[in-house]
C-alpha cells in the first residue's frame, strides 16, 4: 500500500473513543479543580473527599493539555505521511489560527479568571504547529529538556518574582515582561515545562493505539516508569525514525 493510500485509510477510521471519555474526565477534574480552589474547599470537608479531589489537582489539566497534542497529531497525520509540504503546510496555517484565537480569547478571559488556561494553550498550540514533522526522538528529547529546564531554572530565576501568594495574583501580568515571565516561567500552566505534555501527546498521537500490543507497551512502560526512573525512556518504542 502507498504512503498516500495508507494515510488516506487512517484518516478515514473510525474515532477513538477513548480520547473522547479522557478528554470529558479532564475537563470535569479541571471544573472539580477550579470551584474548589474559588469555594475555599481546598481542606474544608471530610477526609476522604478532599483527598479523592485532590487527586484531580494537577493531573487535569496535564491530561488536556496532553490529549491536545495527540489531536494536533491525528490532524497532520496525511501530511505527516506523505511528506505533503503543501498538506503540512495548510496544517500548520489552521494550527496558527486557532492558536492566535485561543490566546486572544485567553487573555480577554483572564480578568475574569486568573487562572485560565486557553492563552498558555494559544502558545503550545502554535509551537506545536511549527513542530509537525519533528521525529519521535525529537519529541521525546524536548519533553525531557523541558522538565530538566523547568529544575535548572527555578534554581536560577526567582520563581515567586510577580507573584502575590496571598490574592493568588499577578501583579505584573499586563506588562511585557510580566506576562513573557508569566506565560514562559511561573505563571499557572508555563510554557517550561507544560510544553511537554503537548510533545508528549504528539508522540502518543502517532501511535496505533487501537493495537492491544501497542496498548500494554505504552501501559506497561507507564507502570514501570513509576518505579524506575530508566525506563521512562519511550516506553520500549523505537525512537530512532
Amino acid at each position: 500500500m502507498s504512503q498516500t493510500k495508507q494515510a488516506e485509510t487512517q484518516t478515514k477510521k473510525s474515532r477513538i473513543i477513548g480520547y473522547d471519555v479522557a478528554r470529558s474526565l479532564a475537563v470535569f477534574g479541571m471544573v472539580v479543580v477550579n470551584y474548589k480552589v474559588v469555594m475555599g474547599a481546598s481542606e474544608n470537608g471530610p477526609e476522604w473527599l478532599v483527598w479523592l479531589v485532590g487527586l484531580f489537582d494537577g493531573r487535569a489539566a496535564a491530561t488536556f493539555v496532553m490529549l491536545a497534542g495527540v489531536g494536533i497529531s491525528m490532524l497532520s497525520r496525511k501530511g505527516r505521511i506523505t511528506q505533503d509540504r503543501e498538506r503540512i503546510g495548510q496544517d500548520r496555517l489552521a494550527l496558527m489560527k486557532r492558536a492566535v484565537f485561543l490566546f486572544i480569547v485567553g487573555l480577554l478571559y483572564t480578568p475574569l479568571w486568573p487562572a485560565d488556561i486557553l492563552h498558555f494553550y494559544g502558545v503550545y498550540i502554535a509551537i506545536a504547529a511549527l513542530l509537525l514533522t519533528a521525529s519521535d526522538r525529537q519529541l521525546w528529547s524536548g519533553a525531557i529538556g523541558l522538565s530538566v529546564a523547568f529544575l535548572l531554572l527555578v534554581f536560577i530565576f526567582d520563581y515567586e518574582k510577580g507573584w502575590d501568594f496571598s490574592t493568588l495574583t499577578y501583579i505584573d501580568f499586563w506588562t511585557v515582561a510580566g506576562m513573557a515571565r508569566h506565560i514562559i516561567f511561573n505563571g499557572f500552566h508555563p510554557v517550561i515545562p507544560w510544553l511537554a505534555f503537548i510533545l508528549i501527546g504528539m508522540w502518543l498521537g502517532r501511535q496505533d493505539v487501537k493495537d492491544s500490543q501497542v496498548r500494554r507497551q505504552i501501559l506497561g512502560g507507564c507502570f514501570r516508569g513509576c518505579y524506575r526512573r530508566d525506563t521512562i525512556l519511550y516506553f520500549g518504542q523505537d525512537i530512532s525514525r
